[in-house]
């Protein structure tokens, strides 16, 4: 898993991830029949099972390179449309996507950034 740094990333920086991130894959936030956003109480176990409250005033996005943190962050809007349903400006107020992500983060690692493994 490149997450952990296990497994080597396909661009040109080290594998690991930005200090105290969470690992969710796309993949676990979609309906496998449909590749649709999981609804309901789906949604919330997932992002509860991985350490995500979807409450939390503040909540950055991160992936490989900004793609597949889109789909955690509309997972997040949808799992707090189902808690407090609210105007979308209230629903996404704290949700933040690093589009730069792992692949920029990594890069400033000569210039002393944390990275971690494991």
């Amino acid at each position: 898993m490149k997450f952990t740094g296990e497994a080597p990333e396909p661009r040109p920086v080290p594998s690991g991830h930005i200090p105290g991130s969470i690992s969710l894959p796309a993949t676990e936030v979609l309906d496998p029949a449909t590749q649709t956003v999981l609804r309901g109480a789906n949604i919330s176990s997932v992002l509860s099972a991985a350490g995500i409250d979807v409450s939390h005033p503040s909540i950055i996005f991160s992936c490989g390179s900004g793609v597949q943190a889109s789909a955690v962050w509309l997972a997040t809007v949808v799992a707090r449309m189902d808690v407090a349903p609210g105007s979308w400006e209230q629903l996404e107020d704290g949700l933040s996507i690093y589009d730069g992500s792992w692949t920029e983060w990594a890069q400033r690692e000569k210039d002393g950034a944390v990275l971690e493994r494991g």
